[in-house]
């Protein structure tokens, strides 16, 4: 009886061992896709400042000729 015991409790500090990588696991994966959406806002920022400029810089030759 003894036996079973330990086992239980075994399997019990098992079981607690596993919820706590697997919350630890969801919250990497939210701040992995964070840090995923802020770059990807980064360069579309980035980009669309880009074509601003250049458009901006189309308009300016275009006066100058």
């Amino acid at each position: 009886m003894a036996k079973a015991i330990k086992q239980r409790d075994l399997n019990l500090l098992l079981a607690m061992d596993r919820t706590k990588t697997k919350s630890t696991a969801t919250g990497n994966r939210i701040a992995v896709a964070l840090v995923l959406f802020v770059v990807v806002l980064l360069l579309v920022a980035v980009g669309v400042l880009s074509f601003l400029k250049t458009a901006e810089l189309s308009d300016r030759k275009d006066e100058l000729s």
